[in-house]
């Protein structure tokens, strides 16, 4: 097996640094070969950092690790054809290139020195494509014959005939000058550090709540690093709770905090639903879509399995890739959306975070607003009178098991979703607490009365273990000891939220 088949191999199971070798070692070809197409070398790097990150995602469809050349030289074409659009690269002939002599009378001459780049680049150009490809790759590092081989998909032979033809076009002494060029504006050992940063930092952050993983995964891939709870508090989701009075988890799924809240943390979110024919969703949603992947804009797709979030990291003429759930391959078709999904996108950017005395206020003030004010999150998934917030969503969920309506299902996700949120809003509350240094005894209340809470929910998951069996929800010795500790968890927020109201007030 060869090399970079090993490589591929290792790099499939999640091998940061092995794929970090792939691309030390395909850098330069994927640079020179981006070149050859666009005709500018800094597009051509953009284009081949695109190409490794949408390589290293969809490492899992290489199903002849030998073969992996080849078929990242396709990934390669298709980042470079978003980028031209049908454009064609400008050139002139070579006959007028080589009309003009190539060497500058004093070379220590700034214009002179940059006018004759620009000429061995106009030769470059001028080359027809099959001539100017091989001899890009040939040139910028060295590679051989066989190499460009492999990753053209064309015999030793057609190389070394594309080459000589090459040669025989261009001027003595120009095809060093080209070498020179090549090799000079080849990457840098900086590239493979580019691609192994973004690699390691693009990742979803497994959550029951899955736009929240969304979310701390992007903020990650940003640099925008910071504990999971304070992200949670801080965006209004650890203390929130929406119920569906069957229990529904469209309650939670279908219902997102403030956005004022967000910029507190570091991030806004910009939701794209067009309306009209599917078709003209589709193609809007499309092209938003691929214009954010395209500039690192962070992108959350809706119901590309279930009904939840998914992160969407690429994309290719057929639709987006994103990372799984529960189930499914990670690429959902664009024509879907719109027919079988909701044709709906998030868009995510970055922003300065607010100062830490705002963000705690904010996130607490929000959280006794909510919980008092059962309308201020309608949400959407069914008529309003079906949803309930804050304390009386406790109320409705007891009734749900008291008269029959609650599932399995339902008790299973929403106990599960809830009892994590509560923990990450105790972590976010000892963050807090040390962070400001003040209202220390406020704080310690608060902590213990969310601590309570987040118990009693987790008795509540481990009742209603997940995959929800349908036996447990016709348990009743489930159920009442279900009914017991959401009372209990209940009764505690009560309380943590009465401290939540006077910390509001001294800070």
């Amino acid at each position: 097996m060869k090399e970079w088949a090993e490589l591929a191999l290792r790099a499939k199971t999640g091998d940061v640094d092995a794929f970090g070798q792939i691309v030390r070692r395909f850098q330069d070809m994927a640079c020179g070969y981006a070149y050859s197409i666009l005709g500018d070398f800094h597009l051509a790097e953009d284009a081949a950092q695109e190409a490794f990150i949408a390589c290293y995602q969809q490492l899992a469809k290489l199903q002849e690790p030998d073969a992996f050349p080849a078929w990242f030289r396709k990934i390669v074409f298709t980042h470079c054809g978003r980028m031209t659009r049908g454009k064609t690269i400008p050139t002139v002939s070579l006959e007028q290139v080589l009309d003009v002599p190539m060497r500058a009378s004093d070379p220590s001459v700034t214009a002179e020195a940059r006018d004759l780049h620009g000429r061995v680049l106009e030769a470059i150009g001028a080359l027809p494509d099959q001539e100017r490809t091989v001899t890009t790759l040939c040139c910028i590092n060295g590679y051989s014959l066989g190499e460009v081989g492999e990753f053209l998909e064309i015999p030793v032979t057609t190389v070394k005939n594309r080459l000589h033809s090459a040669r025989a076009k261009l001027r003595e002494g120009m095809m060093a000058m080209v070498e020179e060029t090549l090799r000079v504006n080849a990457p840098g050992d900086e590239f493979t550090g580019k691609i192994k940063g973004k690699i390691e930092r693009l990742e979803w952050v497994q959550r029951w709540l899955t736009s929240l993983g969304c979310i701390e995964g992007y903020l990650n891939y940003l640099g925008h690093r910071m504990p999971a709870g304070w992200v949670a508090g801080a965006a209004g989701y650890a203390f929130s709770m929406r119920i569906q009075r069957e229990l529904c988890p469209v309650g939670i799924i279908a219902w997102g905090p403030p956005a004022e809240l967000a910029k507190n943390v570091g991030y806004e979110t910009e939701l794209l639903a067009p309306e009209g024919e599917v078709a003209e969703q589709q193609r809007i949603v499309w092209s938003a879509t691929e214009e954010a992947l395209r500039t690192g804009m962070p992108c959350i797709g809706f119901g590309m399995e279930v009904w939840q979030s998914y992160l969407i990291y690429g994309y290719d003429d057929t639709g987006y890739y994103y990372m799984p759930v529960m189930e499914g391959d990670g690429h959902f078709l664009r024509e879907k959306m719109g027919v079988e999904v909701p044709c709906v996108m998030t868009f995510i950017r970055k922003v300065e975070p607010a100062d830490t005395v705002t963000t705690v206020r904010d996130a607490l003030d929000f959280a006794v607003r909510y919980s008092s004010s059962p309308d201020i999150a309608p949400g959407w998934g069914g008529p309003p009178e079906n949803f309930r917030a804050g304390i009386q969503a406790y109320d409705l969920w007891t009734e749900a098991i008291e008269e029959g309506r609650a599932n399995g299902l339902g008790m299973g996700f929403n106990s599960h979703t809830y009892a994590e949120l509560r923990r990450l809003g105790v972590e976010f509350l000892q963050t807090a607490s040390g962070r400001l240094g003040k209202a220390g005894p406020l704080f310690e209340e608060a902590i213990g009365h969310y601590q309570v809470a987040a118990d009693g929910l987790r008795v509540v998951a481990d009742l209603f273990p997940m995959p929800a069996s349908p036996e447990h929800i016709k348990d009743r010795d489930r159920r009442e000891q279900a009914i017991q500790a959401l009372t209990s968890a209940r009764d505690a927020e009560k309380l943590g939220l009465g401290a939540f109201a006077q910390i509001v007030r001294e800070l």
